[in-house]
């Protein structure tokens, strides 16, 4: 059954393109601004997270024999130095991780709770197995993930243009590449509210377009028939949250909206 209109095949043509112009730029630009973060060849063995009130990184795990663990470090210790120099960001214990070799040593300077004064460890790097060549390539690969998704639903697309499915399959496709989002510039550009723009706009139809195009294809399931007011009343919803979000690029309901949910609603669910 057919559930659209059918326009000529020279309409379809030029929306196809229209359509492919923009996600092939959003997705060439993707693949410019997005690269992999650089690894560490060494690790001590812990997770942490960056205060920024207090100029520190917070110990939230220690792994299990791990050097941290030998040297004595504890969850909810707080990092203030390395080296002798105090902690200035979330990105410093990252940079100095980055001038150490396998085998070489760091003093750390511990603010312990419960303690008078501060506490110094001394840990010894060992090989990170993150900053492995099989681990790098992973990373590399994983960057150009917009690419399948982009070939393989412009392809259908082009092939059967006339086929509604095959429109749904790469809106839904967009949502995907879309969906990893932008590292925020510094300095934005003038055109990036463009770019937050359409991100947000693939992305809030995402998940109703996902939900139309298995609604119909290959066959209504029972849940369709029964409720078929589901499928069309879910753009209504993408809609919403592209209203949203279309100057942070993310999905996000509008304030009247999240006021009538509820305060202690997410009101953006970020990339």
């Amino acid at each position: 059954m057919r559930w659209w209109p059918r326009p000529s095949r020279s309409v379809l043509t030029a929306l196809a393109l229209i359509f492919a112009a923009p996600l092939l730029a959003y997705s060439g630009l993707w693949l410019v601004l997005t690269k992999p973060e650089p690894v560490p060849s060494v690790q001590l063995g812990f997770d942490d997270a960056y205060l920024p009130s207090e100029h520190a990184q917070l110990i939230q795990a220690v792994y299990k024999d791990s050097p941290a663990a030998k040297a004595g470090l504890l969850p909810g210790d707080r990092i203030v130095a390395i080296d002798g120099q105090p902690v200035t960001g979330a990105s410093f214990r990252q940079r100095v991780w980055m001038l150490h070799s396998p085998g070489d040593q760091i003093r750390l300077t511990i603010a312990r709770p419960g303690a008078k004064s501060l506490v110094f460890l001394i840990g010894t790097f060992p090989q990170n197995p993150v900053a492995s060549l099989s681990a790098l390539l992973g990373r590399q690969l994983s960057n150009w993930f917009p690419v399948p998704f982009i070939l393989v639903g412009l392809v259908v697309l082009f092939l059967r243009l006339e086929d509604p499915n095959a429109w749904l399959l790469v809106l839904v496709f967009g949502g995907l590449v879309v969906s990893r989002g932008f590292p925020p510039p510094d300095t934005p550009p003038a055109w990036w509210p463009l770019v937050m723009a359409y991100q947000a706009l693939l992305f809030g139809m995402f998940g109703p377009l996902f939900y139309w195009f298995f609604a119909v294809f290959p066959a209504r399931p029972p849940i369709d028939r029964r409720l078929p007011w589901l499928r069309w009343g879910s753009p209504v919803i993408g809609c919403a949250l592209v209203w949203g979000g279309i100057r942070s690029g993310g999905v996000r309901l509008p304030l009247p909206l999240h006021r009538l949910v509820g305060e202690n609603a997410p009101l953006e669910s970020p990339f």
